[in-house]
C-alpha cells in the first residue's frame, strides 16, 4: 500500500522527479494529490458513488485515517477493564491429600482478534473417570488486564492446583500442557525452569508444583469441542463430556462479568465496523491504483529544464590541494594523484554560500576522470583484517564485481572525512553531515554537503543525470573494463 505510505502515483508526486510533468489534474485543474485522486477527482465519480457508506464514514474521519489509512487507537475499553479487573487471589498451597483427583481445565476467550477488546476466563471441574456428575473446582475472569485464550488455560491450571494437592489434570491447550509438563521435569531434575513468557501465571504454577513431591501432578491432553454423540469409546466420551462442561462453565463465567462483558462487546462491535471500513477503503484504493496506467497526468514533452540556476557565480577562488600523496593513505597512490588533480581544477565561489552535496562531487569527479572510487576487497579468510582498496580500470580481476552508486558513494564520502580528519582536506569549507542540497532536484533525504558552492569541472552534466535517473544513475558503466586510465583530461570542460 504505497499509497498510503506516500508513494502515491498522482501528479504531484511525479512532478517532484520529472519536471515535465505537471502537479494539476488534467481533468479538473486543481493539484492532482492524494486527497484529490481519492475524494474529488472527476474520474473517479462512479467508484465513489458506489462506496457511498465508506464515503460517509471517511467524511466524519481525521486526516490520518483519509490520508494514511490510519484508524486511532480507542483506548476506552482499556480504562474499563482497568477499573473492573479482578485480584490475583493468594497463592496457598492445598492440604496435603493423595488421593488423585481427576480435574478438567478450559480457559476461554471473547473477542481475541481484538487484543484491546479480548476477555479471558478459566474454569475447573472435578470429575470422577467414566461418572458423569462433577464438582465445579472454580470459574472465574482472569485476574488483571492482560487477557487471552492461552492465559485462561494457564489460570485454570493454576485454579486447579490452588483446590486439588495430588491431581489428574486434562487440557485440550497443547501449548498449556507443554509447559505444565517442562516444569514438572524440572522439578523432577531439580532446576530452576526457564519461563519465556506469561511469567505472572507460570511463576504461580511453577510454586505449586516444587510445593509437592515430584510426580505427583499428572496431565493428559484431551480433545476440545468434540460431539459427544459421535464418539464410541466410552473414556474419551467422557473426556468430551466433562471438557465441554468446564468449557461452558469458562464463557459463563465471562457472561456474567458485568458491566465488563457488555462494554467489551459494545466496543468490539465499533472498532469491528471500523475494521470493515478500513478494508474496503484499502481496496478501493488498490483498485484505483490499478487504474494509474490510465491516470491523469499532464505532459510537457518540449519542456526544457535549466541547470545554469545552479551554477555559481564569481568571484572564485581554488582550495590548494596537496600534490603529495598523504602518508598512511589507504586508497593508493594512484587514485590520489587522479583525486587531487580533479579537486585543484575545482572553483569556489566567494560570494555563494549554497552546500555542495557529497553527491554532487562525486559524479563530476566520475564523469570528469570516467573512473569511480577505489572498490572495497576484503582479504579472504580474514575477518578481522582491514579492507583493501582496488582501481576497477586498474585491476581487471575487480572489473565485472557489481558495485552500486549506493555503496560508491560510501566509500567517497569515507575518503573525503579520511583528508579532514589527517588534515589534508580535498575541499575547502565546513563538512554538513545533514544537508538539503539535493531537495530540488527531487531527493528529500538529508545527504552530506560542504558548506560552500562549488563551480563543477563537467558543468551541469551532473544536475542532468540526477534529475534523469533520481539518483539511481549507475556511474560504473562510465568506466570501460578493457581501459586503463592513466592520466586526466587535460582543463576543465
Amino acid at each position: 500500500m504505497t499509497h498510503f505510505t506516500g508513494a502515491a502515483c498522482t501528479g504531484n508526486m511525479y512532478a517532484k522527479f520529472n519536471p515535465n510533468v505537471h502537479p494539476e489534474c488534467s481533468l479538473c485543474g486543481v493539484i492532482d494529490d492524494r486527497e484529490h485522486r481519492i475524494f474529488n477527482c472527476k474520474k473517479y465519480e462512479i467508484q465513489r458513488f458506489n462506496a457511498k457508506p465508506l464515503f460517509k464514514w471517511l467524511a466524519k474521519q481525521s486526516a490520518a485515517t483519509k490520508l494514511l489509512g490510519l484508524v486511532p487507537l480507542d483506548l476506552t475499553f482499556s480504562k474499563v477493564l482497568w477499573e473492573n479487573q479482578l485480584e490475583w487471589p493468594e497463592n496457598v498451597i492445598p492440604l496435603v491429600d493423595l488421593e488423585i483427583a481427576h480435574v478438567f481445565v478450559d480457559g476461554s476467550a471473547f473477542h481475541q482478534d481484538l487484543k484491546i477488546c479480548c476477555i479471558s476466563a478459566g474454569a475447573a471441574v472435578k470429575c470422577q473417570p467414566f461418572q458423569t456428575d462433577h464438582t465445579k473446582i472454580f470459574a472465574s475472569p482472569v485476574p488483571g488486564v492482560d487477557h487471552s485464550a492461552y492465559r485462561g488455560e494457564v489460570f485454570a491450571i493454576w485454579g486447579a492446583l490452588l483446590s486439588c494437592y495430588r491431581v489428574h489434570l486434562y487440557i485440550d491447550c497443547e501449548a498449556a500442557l507443554v509447559m505444565l509438563k517442562y516444569l514438572c521435569d524440572c522439578h523432577s531434575c531439580n532446576i530452576t525452569p526457564k519461563i519465556q513468557d506469561h511469567h505472572d501465571l507460570w511463576e504461580r504454577v511453577w510454586v505449586q508444583i516444587r510445593s509437592r513431591p515430584p510426580c505427583i501432578i499428572d496431565a493428559t491432553k484431551t480433545k476440545a469441542h468434540t460431539d459427544v454423540e459421535s464418539i464410541d469409546d466410552p473414556f474419551l466420551k467422557w473426556q468430551a463430556m466433562a471438557n465441554n462442561t468446564v468449557d461452558a462453565y469458562a464463557k459463563q463465567a465471562l457472561l456474567d462479568w458485568n458491566p465488563t462483558f457488555a462494554k467489551a462487546s459494545s466496543h468490539y462491535a465499533i472498532s469491528a465496523e471500523k475494521q470493515e471500513f478500513l478494508i474496503e477503503y484499502c481496496n478501493f484504493v488498490k483498485h484505483m491504483a490499478s487504474k494509474v496506467t490510465d491516470s491523469p497526468i499532464k505532459i510537457q514533452p518540449d519542456a526544457i529544464i535549466d541547470f545554469t540556476t545552479r551554477i555559481p557565480v564569481g568571484p572564485f577562488f581554488v582550495h590548494n590541494v596537496p600534490q603529495a600523496c598523504p602518508e598512511n593513505w589507504p586508497f593508493g597512490e594512484f587514485f590520489w594523484n587522479r583525486l587531487s588533480s580533479w579537486a585543484q581544477l575545482l572553483q569556489w565561489s566567494n560570494v555563494e554560500s549554497r552546500p555542495t552535496a557529497m553527491l554532487e562531487l562525486y559524479i563530476d569527479f566520475a564523469l570528469y576522470t570516467k573512473t569511480i572510487v577505489p572498490l572495497p576487497v576484503k582479504p579472504k579468510g580474514k575477518k578481522s583484517a582491514k579492507c583493501q582498496y582496488y582501481l576497477v580500470d586498474q585491476n581487471l580481476e575487480y572489473a565485472e564485481t557489481e558495485f552500486k552508486l549506493s555503496q560508491q558513494s560510501f566509500t567517497w564520502n569515507r575518503i573525503v572525512n579520511w583528508t579532514r580528519h589527517h588534515q589534508c582536506p580535498i575541499f575547502p569549507g565546513e563538512w554538513v553531515s545533514q544537508s538539503g542540497a539535493l531537495k530540488d532536484l527531487g531527493n528529500s533525504f538529508w545527504v552530506p554537503a560542504v558548506k560552500l558552492t562549488a563551480s563543477l569541472t563537467t558543468g551541469a552534466l551532473p544536475y542532468q543525470k540526477l534529475i534523469a535517473d533520481a539518483l539511481s544513475y549507475p556511474i560504473y558503466p562510465l568506466v570501460t573494463p578493457t581501459a586503463r586510465h592513466t592520466e586526466l583530461p587535460q582543463g576543465r570542460q
